[in-house]
């Protein structure tokens, strides 16, 4: 099992080390130094766990794992200098699933990361005898009706999610580009929508033999049909 991390922390030596060390633990780990380039990153590419310090240049590391709560469901680890127990129980109000105050030990960061991903991948299985196609609310992962799961991006996940929810009646471009954060009336969010839905079907063709069920309503939107055609 892959278990891809990302780190957040503004301390470069820090940083760079710690993306070292989980690398030869055999985590596929990545880093950032900001809030702004964490979630310039979080939406091109999806992973299992964020470990995050609270004291970020540009934003409170709570918010960002406020954000991951609510909108994902990664697995959310604080590490930060900040080391009271109101610290603490603030870290866990906005949503950590550990907290821990540096230095700590590389092995129980490790440790920590892959009981999260272990956690993730049992609650992410399905039954082999689906026989649509579904989004996994709780991995938040496509899931084929032959059960082939397909991890998606923060867009890829809200784009799918907006479709289910209308029970397979269309949804329109512009509904979808207020949903994803583009701008609707110009035309570089336009583009970005169509660039996604194009990534999202290629990656889908590669992953399974079943027909897309994102479909393109002309001069409209898109939809989402579940059943396999």
């Amino acid at each position: 099992m892959t278990c891809k991390v990302i780190l957040v922390e503004d301390d470069d030596i820090l940083l760079k080390n710690s993306v070292e060390i989980l690398q030869l633990d055999g985590i596929d780990a990545k880093g950032v130094s900001s809030a702004f380039d964490f979630f310039q990153l979080l939406a091109t590419e999806a992973f299992d766990v964020a470990v995050v310090d609270v004291g970020l240049p540009d934003k409170s590391g709570l918010e960002v794992v406020g954000y991951l709560r609510k909108k994902t469901d990664m697995g959310v680890i604080i590490l930060t200098a900040r080391e009271t127990i109101k610290d603490k129980i603030s870290g866990y109000d906005a949503g950590a699933d550990h907290y821990f105050v540096k230095p700590v030990d590389s092995r129980e960061l490790t440790a920590a990361i892959r009981n999260l991903c272990t956690r993730l991948a049992k609650s992410s299985q399905v039954p082999t005898s689906v026989k649509q196609w579904c989004f996994d609310t709780v991995a938040r992962l496509l899931v084929s009706p032959a059960g082939t799961k397909i991890a998606l991006t923060i867009k890829e996940q809200n784009f799918i999610e907006h479709l289910i929810q209308n029970d397979g009646s269309p949804v329109t471009r512009m509904a979808l580009l207020s949903t994803l954060g583009y701008n609707p009336h110009g035309p570089y969010g336009s583009r970005a929508l169509d660039v996604m839905v194009v990534r999202l079907r290629k990656k889908i063709k590669m992953m399974t033999n079943e027909p897309c069920p994102i479909k393109t309503v002309h001069s409209f939107g898109f939809s989402f049909q579940s059943d396999v055609t």
